[in-house]
């Protein structure tokens, strides 16, 4: 589903430099002047929540406008589409996560996008059971029965999962259904759990009317696998093409989360006119959970948002792929175009909203 025509992008940009100061005005013309490059960004599996409305945010604010680019954004069915419409060069951007990325790159190396930002720095891939199955650690996952889907990305982990924690995945039963099902049969108490991103499966489930503390988690991050999950990748033709405009491509989007984190009401009022089917009151706890859970954590208190640390990805490379040259799927990332210090910061004290 396209959300965006370069022509609405354009008008964005527009209005955006109608609202500048008549100090800026004067030297505009040069910069109007210039044609916006139309850009293709593949988002993850639809509809539009929290935790992808930050770049919606980004393109009603016309920042990516002001950076001259008229950014095309569309949902995918799930991360693997994604991932492919980016390596396709369908899209020369996405948003996936990158250890299901850096599978996609062992299998197909020829064509794999390239990391460029990390957003979710803690993964929120988790088995989300309920406590009433008696689930507690891993162990306890044996004879049990959990949903989960196909292009899921933490499906897409499970085995690694397992490896890491010395258990046969055939002593866990998976009941294969589509994403709009996977809550569906868990809240029908048909299966223990589901596996899938934390935050995605809970909020669904609060939605159809079920208790939060009826649910708990076990994080692939706690068991193991110190994952990168979702971020901003780029495909090789992009990479090549477009170079010089992503930069300005991630400036834009660092404002998104920035403003989104610190001033949640900016985001939810565009969430609200692109998903009027959201319950904006569980979208909020959703934006404050992938804030505290996935997003604000040690490594991105000290060094920002975005950064990718070579020797962390080639560590929990080796669990997603044993056998594999982790060395070779390093050359992913693209560290080079990072924007300034100050739009990736997260301070504590701004982020009590």
């Amino acid at each position: 589903m396209q959300i965006t025509p370069a022509a609405h992008a354009t008008s964005l940009r527009r209005r955006f430099l109608k609202g500048l100061s008549t100090t800026a005005l004067g030297a505009l013309p040069a910069f109007a002047a210039r044609a916006d490059v139309p850009v293709k960004f593949a988002l993850n599996r639809g509809p539009y929540d929290a935790s992808n409305a930050p770049f919606l945010l980004a393109r009603e604010r016309g920042w990516f406008a002001a950076e001259g680019l008229a950014v095309d954004l569309s949902l995918s069915k799930n991360v693997v589409d994604a991932i492919r419409r980016v390596a396709s060069n369908e899209c020369d951007f996405g948003y996936a996560d990158f250890s299901v990325v850096t599978r996609f790159a062992a299998e197909h190396p020829e064509s794999a996008p390239h990391l460029l930002y990390s957003i979710f720095d803690r993964s929120p891939a988790a088995i989300v059971t309920w406590k009433s199955s008696g689930v507690r650690t891993v162990a306890d996952l044996r004879g049990k029965t959990l949903a989960a889907t196909v292009g899921d990305g933490a499906y897409q982990l499970f085995p690694a999962f397992c490896r890491a924690n010395k258990l046969d995945p055939k002593s866990v039963k998976i009941l294969e259904v589509g994403l709009e099902e996977r809550e569906e049969v868990m809240h029908e108490r048909k299966v223990d759990g589901a596996i899938g991103f934390d935050s995605t499966i809970l909020y669904k489930l609060v939605h159809m009317g079920a208790r939060r503390d009826a649910v708990g988690f076990l994080h692939y991050a706690d068991a193991g696998l110190p994952l990168y999950s979702n971020g901003i990748i780029v495909s090789r033709k992009a990479l090549i093409e477009k170079k010089a405009q992503i930069a300005g491509l991630l400036r834009a989007s660092a404002r998104g989360w920035q403003t989104a984190l610190h001033r949640p009401a900016a985001l939810l009022a565009v969430l609200a006119a692109a998903n009027p089917k959201a319950d904006m009151a569980l979208e909020s706890e959703r934006l404050e959970w992938i804030r505290d859970q996935q997003i604000v954590t040690a490594n991105v208190k000290k060094n920002g948002m975005g950064t990718i640390d070579r020797a962390r990805f080639e560590r929990t490379a080796g669990f997603l792929l044993p056998g594999v040259k982790v060395e070779q799927l390093a050359v992913l990332i693209e560290g080079g175009y990072l924007p300034a210090a100050e739009l990736r910061a997260v301070q504590a004290s701004r982020l009590k909203v």
